[in-house]
């Protein structure tokens, strides 16, 4: 099923019934536009791009008398805007005629635009025909770079001026001015290689039509019969339906946020490949098939595990994958994951996941899936692709009982194993792995050592792998399900790193600012908002830890003791006396183990007196552990927090440091039950005040810890 063109159908068809309102972006303050945590433009310069439809065709459209009026006056757009302006936010009652060049179509649903000529520019609160057709609804439209007359009141807006509503009088198309010999004819696969601001001159199958906030159109997938790359265009987009055939002038770009580039070049990640600076030279206005069979078959975890150094952005593969529908407040979010149900990423949205609703009728399901990474999130912590699905289709899909062994050593097995590891260590390791969404149960796996001087085996209660003495092993894993068997082996480095000097957590916490420091601790807890952060204990003290990499963080569970190396300091401590941390660590050494964290060094204390020291964050408080009691509460409004209250003065309350209330949410089943919990404060984000951060919830005999990055 070709989900997609249906969506786009019905897509058309929504925008043609509801009324006219006000992009965000263009008037703020006329209608509120939400967007999801995840939104940000795949390119920009919005502002710059100037493209029509190369043609000298002049077309106009008559004045009908329910719009016009005899006693209108042709204005240039300065008068326009010192009419405006004397008129102010109650506008006038005459009409005007404006007459001048489009600038840029800023929402091509309602036809928001600017226009200039010699003596200004002047923004259009939305354009209509004469006869009060609305811009999208008409057959033949006037795009930037066209010169235009329209009819209307002009007013204020925030004090800025525009024409309130714009009636097209007449338009003519103007012919581009650009010098199509400066753009050679290439293929799609030599523009995604080519040199950054390269001309060319592409053709090809529109693929996937991509929106910003407000669901205007702001670019393209151009795919031919061999490879694929994102058009960055909002004057262009909207001029184009998915099977279109369309030959573009385009420019080479990788486009990178800019908040976001020098994580990227930390990670080596170039960019999302695309063309930008677009004109249309032609479009056949016709429904092609989609050229996809040149897509490489993949899995999404293979997709995911491409360094980033391999820029394979804006490419499309053919992948069976699951699709998940994840409702939160105000927006959905829809996710990509591998067979498994666990490893994937999220699908890229600017409108609170309205673009690909059509997802819906997958939820749960693994389909056949053409998916393209459109782009990364670049972080301090590390990169993440984005999804766009060109394509979906269900299939039926069923897995072959066959493929099982070779399943879960794939994605369960291999993946246990560290490619070093310190001598004198036992690991747990998986002796099965069954999947409830595969339909097979039992898949055993056992393991082989080539050096059992290093590395050995023992399975009784569970398996475990045991090192002993420095050197290497060639470990063989064997997948067993019913008669089918497969194999892979793997080599296993052991190290001496018994001569390793460490120091203790207090000795950490009282070190100087700047200082190198080598710790010995358990990995306690995950540190909230803090994707690479945990915290560390002893029997002296308990600090957070930043690892450099996520990667890093993958290597470790909550309970082994980790040797970290870091530097000691106070993290933004310009108004505050900062957030004590050891930042930039790496995992030194994991000695792995299940082991309790300490409370030694903890302080119990009433809540009373923790919301004292919370009060002021100009004492250090950041690296202490506390155990009290206090009732969990959460509040009310768009965004809730949770927080503890003092269950003797519940005008005593403390919220949980968090970016959002998910990464609280096993606090949900101790609402407004009074629970003994440990916590420490935290000040990030260097305010006056401290905010929480819970380690763990005592329930009786059970410790429930917060789990957040380990998950």
């Amino acid at each position: 099923m070709k989900a997609h063109k249906n969506y786009v159908k019905a897509l058309l068809t929504v925008f043609l019934s509801v009324s006219l309102f006000s992009c965000k972006d263009v008037n703020p303050s006329k209608e509120e536009n939400f967007s999801s945590e995840e939104s940000s433009e795949v390119s920009s310069e919005v502002s710059s791009e100037v493209s029509s439809e190369v043609s000298s065709e002049e077309s106009s459209i008559i004045i009908d008398s329910s719009s016009s009026e005899t006693n209108a006056n042709q204005v240039t757009i300065k008068e326009a805007l010192e009419i405006a302006l004397a008129a102010g936010d109650s506008g006038t009652t005459q009409k005007y005629l404006v007459t001048g060049t489009i600038e840029i179509i800023s929402n091509p649903i309602y036809g928001e635009m600017t226009i200039k000529d010699d003596t200004g520019s002047l923004f259009i609160y939305g354009v209509y025909s004469s006869d009060n057709v609305r811009y999208d609804a008409l057959e033949d439209k006037p795009y930037a770079g066209d010169e235009i007359t329209l009819l209307g009141s002009l007013k204020t807006h925030n004090d800025s001026p525009e024409m309130d509503r714009g009636y097209i009088q007449s338009f003519k198309h103007n012919e581009v001015d650009i010098d199509l010999s400066e753009y050679p004819t290439q293929t799609i696969s030599y523009a995604r290689d080519a040199a950054i601001d390269e001309k060319m001159n592409v053709t090809g199958t529109v693929g996937f039509i991509t929106y910003q906030d407000g669901m205007i159109p702001n670019g393209f997938y151009l795919l031919d019969d061999k490879a694929s790359i994102y058009v960055y265009s909002t004057q262009v987009a909207p001029r184009v339906s998915v099977g279109n055939k369309v030959n573009i002038a385009a420019s080479k770009a990788c486009f990178i946020a800019e908040n976001e580039q020098n994580n990227a070049s930390l990670w080596g990640y170039q960019g999302s490949i695309q063309l930008s600076d677009v004109t249309l030279v032609s479009n056949d206005n016709l429904t092609h098939d989609l050229p996809l069979s040149w897509c490489e078959q993949t899995t999404v975890k293979e997709i995911i595990e491409t360094p980033m150094t391999n820029n394979i952005t804006t490419n499309i593969f053919k992948v069976n994958a699951l699709i998940k529908e994840s409702i939160s407040t105000g927006y959905t979010n829809y996710y990509i994951d591998d067979i498994d149900g666990k490893t994937g990423s999220y699908v890229y949205t600017a409108n609170n996941g309205k673009d690909f609703s059509y997802l819906k009728q997958f939820d749960g399901k693994i389909c056949t899936v053409y998916l393209s990474p459109i782009n990364c999130k670049s972080t301090a912590n590390g990169c993440i692709y984005r999804f766009i699905p060109i394509e979906v289709e269900d299939e039926n899909y069923a897995f072959d009982e066959k493929d099982a062994p070779a399943f879960a050593l794939t994605y369960y097995a291999i993946d246990q194993f560290d490619e070093k590891y310190s001598s004198n260590i036992e690991v747990d390791l998986l002796a099965s792995v069954s999947s409830t969404l595969l339909n097979i149960d039992s898949v055993s796996l056992t393991y082989e050592s080539s050096n059992t001087k290093s590395v050995y085996f023992t399975q009784e209660e569970s398996t475990k792998m045991h090192t002993k003495n420095a050197g290497s092993a060639n470990v063989t894993i064997t997948a067993s399900y019913l008669t089918y068997q497969s194999t892979h082996t793997i080599t296993v480095v052991v190290e001496n790193n018994d001569g390793i000097e460490t120091i203790s957590v207090l000795d950490a916490i009282l070190a100087s600012d700047d200082q190198e420091v080598v710790v010995k601790g358990i990995v306690t807890s995950g540190v909230t908002n803090q994707p690479s952060g945990f915290y560390l204990t002893d029997d002296s003290g308990i600090i957070a830890v930043r690892l450099n990499s996520s990667s890093d963080m993958s290597t470790i569970e909550i309970g082994n003791e980790v040797i970290v190396k870091g530097v000691k300091d106070h993290f933004k401590n310009t108004n505050s006396v900062g957030q004590n941390v050891i930042d930039s660590a790496t995992i030194v050494a994991n000695l792995y183990g299940s082991h309790p964290y300490s409370t030694a060094s903890f302080e119990q204390i009433e809540f009373a007196s923790l919301y004292e020291l919370a009060q002021s964050s100009s004492v250090d408080h950041a690296a202490c552990g506390y155990i009290t009691s206090a009732k969990v509460a959460k509040s009310g409004g768009y965004y809730p927090n949770y927080m503890l209250v003092d269950p003797n003065d519940e005008s005593k309350s403390i919220i949980f440091y968090a970016g959002s209330n998910k990464q609280y949410s096993f606090l949900e089943t101790y609402l407004n039950q009074v629970v003994d919990i440990h916590v420490t404060l935290c000040n990030w984000n260097d305010k006056s005040y401290y905010r929480l951060c819970a380690i763990a919830i005592i329930d009786g005999d059970n410790v429930i810890v917060n789990s957040i990055n380990f998950e």
